[in-house]
């Protein structure tokens, strides 16, 4: 990912607390609701691409559950967009997202819940045959991979399924992916899509079926483009955007000079960036949710190297806002009053890492050391 989309996208949100993240929850009408008369083996394996509704859920059954709960008003309270979450949640559980096994999804709450039919009546729900159904299920199926990735993508590089500053950034993931939201019928809001229909299958599985997904040519190129060679890892990103302004440094023509006074530093931040690579979300802020394990923390050299090279980096980020027009580039900074400017992001990150001794203000007052 180059330096500019890392900027737009990758921007900071997690720089200012990189070693905390918040446990979500839903109500328990947003969980995904499996119809009581499934028999459901102990030992079911969630497997990607492989269909459960073949042989261990009733497909018309799980949609009348589903749509059920949706419809309701303390849920998505409208029949189109109740039919297009039970629809999207149909087409997760088809491409291998169920997985009965809470601890192999890696939540703390479980989100599946066993829907009886005597006491709630779902067996007489008849889902809408609305003039709008078929173009909600063709929708699903050209775009429903798409979203998942995009809630993947998001939780990776953020930490979360869902805070209400993300909206714009999804907006942005719909333009980039071509994905126009249709006027015929009530489409949900992103929250709704990405917090309250999507978030009961946890993050693993969906980061599973994600990386299948990029390996089997099911990723449109936007979201390719944010998984190369991974989604940026939210709980390293003092790291790999320091990492990533080094790279723009190297075609300065005073590069050579910063290099040579400043090699063992640089050095071991591309060191730790490998080791990121090589296990990027052993690295995530929330760990556990996405691979089972603690959270694997940075090394002590990267971290003293950070403390040396990050106010030149800030310098350097500055210059580049008045050389490159991107002055005006915003970053999400949820725990210091909204939207900031990059370089004042990464200040922040400054601050809670440590400063080197000597304050480089700006990138002329760095040029005027050599």
């Amino acid at each position: 990912m180059d330096f500019q989309t890392l900027l737009n996208d990758y921007n900071g949100s997690v720089l200012l607390e990189p070693g905390t993240s918040e446990w979500g929850y839903v109500e328990q009408h947003w969980f995904l609701m499996i119809p009581f008369d499934t028999k459901v083996p102990e030992k079911y394996l969630h497997d990607i691409n492989n269909d459960p509704f073949k042989d261990v859920i009733d497909f018309s059954n799980f949609m009348r559950a589903n749509y059920d709960m949706l419809s309701k008003q303390n849920a998505l309270g409208n029949a189109d967009k109740a039919l297009f979450g039970a629809l999207l949640r149909a087409h997760a559980c088809k491409m291998g997202l169920f997985e009965p096994d809470i601890k192999k999804r890696c939540v703390i709450d479980n989100e599946y819940q066993l829907y009886t039919p005597a006491d709630n009546n779902w067996k007489t729900v008849n889902v809408p045959d609305s003039a709008a159904k078929k173009e909600i299920a063709a929708f699903v199926k050209k775009f429903g991979d798409t979203l998942i990735q995009m809630m993947v993508y998001v939780f990776c590089s953020r930490g979360h399924h869902w805070q209400d500053e993300f909206d714009g950034l999804y907006e942005k993931l719909m333009k980039a992916c071509s994905i126009t939201k249709p006027s015929t019928w009530s489409f949900p809001t992103n929250k709704e899509i990405f917090r309250q229909i999507l978030h009961c299958f946890g993050v693993a599985i969906p980061l599973e079926f994600t990386k299948w997904c990029k390996d089997n040519n099911r990723m449109a190129n936007p979201i390719r483009l944010r998984f190369t060679p991974h989604a940026p890892v939210a709980g390293a990103a003092q790291i790999t955007t320091l990492g990533a302004t080094l790279n723009e440094m190297t075609t300065e023509g005073w590069y050579q000079a910063f290099y040579h006074k400043f090699q063992d530093h640089i050095k071991m931040i591309y060191l730790e960036i490998n080791t990121i690579s090589e296990h990027p979300y052993e690295y995530h802020v929330a760990s556990r949710v996405v691979t089972g394990k603690p959270k694997r923390d940075l090394s002590n050299e990267s971290l003293l190297a950070f403390k040396t090279l990050s106010q030149l980096a800030l310098g350097y980020i500055d210059h580049l806002g008045r050389k490159h027009s991107l002055a005006g580039q915003k970053v999400i900074t949820q725990k210091s009053g909204g939207m900031k400017p990059a370089a004042e992001a990464f200040s922040k990150a400054c601050d809670r890492f440590g400063r080197p001794d000597t304050d480089v203000k700006d990138m002329a007052t760095f040029l005027d050391q050599f």
